[in-house]
């Protein structure tokens, strides 16, 4: 105890100093309860997946593990993070959460242009988590990308594509611009989500193909199809067209897909695809007059 005495003794500011001194301090510790706080650093401390889309660009992982099956069961730090004792997890999450501040502060991550779409596949309400990317089983990341029609008269009247990363790259791949052949649809994207085998289900808004009235919230102005990543061929699949765009009506769960629909004037409908046969088959409805807005897995 006398020798910490000391030190203080020997460290302390005096005279004119001791002031300003204790005014630096202060902001800084101030500055660091700010900076605490606003930046949510003690979810840091916990197990929540949702803690890793605090500041930086995990949102395509993170809606991934949301609508996968490990999404009721399993966390992140499950697997990513050692458990061998508290000291080195702490030590783990401590060391990666400052490397990640570091290349963020001082703008370390190289950004990815696409100039062949306006604006990433996007919606008003991130709550509902609509599946906008996904990745293939070679490790390729797609996103569902969507430009306003020349000439339209509302910015909501768009038309598809899918950009692609390949693994280990870090800018898109000018070779690939997909659902854009004559086979490929006209419409707007609205959800994207992997099937394996090279296919992915796409939840489209297009009014012209549907008869509906119009774009946005008018009519069943919507339909599901499947996209082939290799040959960029659409096949749509033979389900009712379906109302509504802010939604994630849609999950794949191992070979299946339930999808729900909600027809105009039926009652709503959850149909399966089985993905190795391309097989559908009614599930089950709900009463008329409600409707499907997202469908999660709450167990496998």
């Amino acid at each position: 105890m006398n020798r910490l005495r000391n030190i203080w003794r020997e460290i302390k500011p005096r005279g004119g100093w001791r002031y300003p001194a204790i005014i630096i301090t202060g902001a800084f510790v101030g500055l660091f309860i700010y900076t605490f706080f606003a930046s949510r650093a003690y979810s840091y401390l916990s197990d929540d997946p949702s803690a890793c889309v605090n500041c930086h660009i995990m949102s395509p992982y993170y809606a991934t593990w949301m609508h996968s099956s490990h999404g009721g069961n399993t966390t992140c730090n499950d697997c990513h993070v050692p458990h061998n004792n508290i000291v080195n997890k702490y030590y783990f999450k401590a060391k990666d959460g400052l490397r990640h501040a570091a290349v963020f502060t001082l703008r370390g991550e190289k950004g990815a242009t696409e100039n062949r779409a306006e604006m990433m596949a996007g919606t008003a309400y991130g709550e509902l988590l609509q599946s906008k990317s996904f990745f293939d089983e070679k490790e390729d990341y797609y996103i569902a990308c969507n430009t306003v029609i020349p000439g339209a008269p509302s910015t909501i009247q768009q038309f598809g594509a899918l950009a692609r990363i390949k693994k280990d790259a870090t800018d898109f791949d000018k070779t690939y611009l997909g659902y854009r052949t004559s086979s490929g649809g006209k419409g707007k994207i609205i959800t994207a989500e992997y099937l394996t085998s090279g296919k992915a289900l796409l939840y489209i808004m297009d009014p012209e193909y549907t008869g509906a009235p119009g774009w946005g919230a008018t009519g069943a102005n919507c339909y599901y199809a499947i996209l082939d990543l290799n040959t960029d061929k659409l096949e749509r699949l033979p389900l009712p067209h379906s109302k509504g765009n802010f939604s994630q009506r849609s999950i794949v769960l191992g070979n299946k897909a339930y999808i729900g629909v909600n027809p105009e004037k039926a009652a709503p409908l959850i149909y399966i695809y089985d993905i190795p046969t391309g097989n559908l088959t009614k599930g089950k409805p709900i009463k008329t007059g409600y409707s499907f807005e997202r469908i999660v897995a709450l167990m496998d």
